[in-house]
């Protein structure tokens, strides 16, 4: 399946820089890293920005969505033994037990669970959650008994969040998933509208792209679209299409907090992650993942094309997750087939870590040997008729290189001096 475009998703031969970006490269202004998602600095961020969103709503549709994401978080944290507390404030004496390292293990497992496993453990977590809704009495200095209310983080039905923990199915929860990241990837990057100080090197660095750089991304946020403004182009969705060739094209691989699924058609929203109806079009770890990732199968193709055909490669706060075996193989694929005689591949992740050290080896492991093999006939002086074939090799040269910088300080860097990146 692809992305539903009735319009072929263009190649990207023309770029000769090709931008690799992962969550480190929104980090700066507030992105959520792996070990940030579903997490209750994330989830006090939502109530702060959207005040009166969870509390217990009217309408029994929205009700059931929000029981929905409130069970995908009471479920994780429960999970991971409550380890920042929960929804409904904070724990005494630790809680829940640990099956979850992290929100994508969560993911992977919920994808992975029975009906009868999910409700089971829901209802584990609920009753661990209970004793700290309800009035406590601790002694005073006086001596008199005084009774200290829990108070809730958000207004909730009881008897109705009962009744919906006990029907929840996994795929239910997926779904319910899929919007918190949406909500959670969405909060930070609308603030670049706002031109935050944060934003000027982001904002610097897309002024200096042109039609020669291509981006792909696996982040579902919009930091890139709104830094490029009207000069990008969305490859392979609807209404993202463009024949100006000015323009810097854009893969999402993994889609977007503003794309929605419609029909088998992946379409742009004008109102990101507000569409309470509609969940965003966003693959997340698990095996929904490999169905969201096919839809896009055009998408994933153009943007290895780009990567096949770049001279420069700037590989930016994406280390290779070691989960995401399709996206890894996908990259080493198509940088082993890149057709650039003399390629430059800069890396940028932070200080200095296993991770990153983990992906220049990958890397030059992968890279190291690609003979580049052409077939050149010699007809000079043959008779006619005659062929003659001479096998020449020529070993591709490969710059790799690891760049002690932020992804702010580099990209601030490069909008200054293109140059300066060693890749000529």
């Amino acid at each position: 399946m692809s992305s539903g475009n009735n319009q072929p998703v263009a190649g990207a031969v023309r770029a000769k820089h090709v931008w690799l970006l992962g969550a480190g490269f929104s980090r700066a202004l507030g992105g959520p890293l792996l070990n940030d998602l579903l997490s209750m600095r994330l989830w006090r961020e939502l109530l702060t920005k959207n005040p009166g969103f969870f509390d217990e709503p009217k309408v029994p549709e929205r009700s059931v969505m929000l029981s929905e994401m409130v069970a995908v978080y009471l479920l994780f944290h429960w999970g991971t033994g409550f380890s920042e507390g929960t929804l409904f404030g904070e724990t005494q004496g630790g809680g829940g037990e640990k099956h979850f390292a992290h929100a994508e293990d969560f993911f992977v497992r919920l994808a992975r669970m029975e009906p009868q496993q999910v409700q089971s453990m829901l209802m584990a977590a609920y009753d661990a959650i209970t004793k700290f809704t309800k009035p406590r009495v601790s002694s005073s200095s006086s001596g008199m008994s005084v009774v200290q209310e829990r108070i809730p983080r958000f207004r909730y039905d009881e008897e109705l969040t009962m009744e919906c923990l006990k029907k929840h199915q996994p795929e239910e929860l997926v779904r319910a998933a899929k919007r918190l990241l949406g909500f959670e990837c969405e909060e930070f990057s609308k603030d670049a509208w706002r031109n935050l100080e944060e934003f000027i090197p982001y904002k610097d660095w897309a002024d200096r792209l042109s039609a020669e750089h291509s981006i792909v991304t696996f982040n579902y946020d919009r930091v890139v679209e709104i830094a490029l403004g009207d000069r990008c182009r969305i490859v392979g969705v609807e209404g993202s299409s463009s024949n100006n060739d000015q323009k810097v094209d854009l893969y999402k691989l993994h889609g977007s907090t503003d794309w929605v699924l419609r029909g088998g058609v992946v379409s742009r929203t004008s109102i990101p992650c507000t569409r309470h109806e509609e969940i965003p079009f966003i693959a997340i770890p698990g095996k929904s993942k490999d169905e969201d990732t096919e839809t896009l199968a055009d998408v994933w193709e153009a943007a290895g094309n780009a990567l096949e055909e770049a001279r420069d490669i700037h590989i930016v706060g994406y280390g290779l997750p070691e989960s995401d075996a399709k996206a890894r193989r996908f990259l080493l694929q198509r940088l082993r087939a890149n057709r650039h005689k003399h390629l430059n591949i800069n890396i940028v992740l932070g200080e200095p870590s296993f991770r990153r050290d983990r992906m220049e080896a990958i890397l030059g492991q992968t890279l190291a040997r690609t003979p580049l093999e052409k077939a050149v006939r010699l007809q000079a002086g043959l008779p006619p008729g005659s062929t003659q074939y001479q096998e020449v090799q020529a070993k591709k040269t490969l710059t790799l290189r690891v760049v002690n910088q932020y992804a702010q300080d580099y990209i601030q860097g490069y909008a200054l001096n293109p140059q300066g990146g060693a890749t000529n």
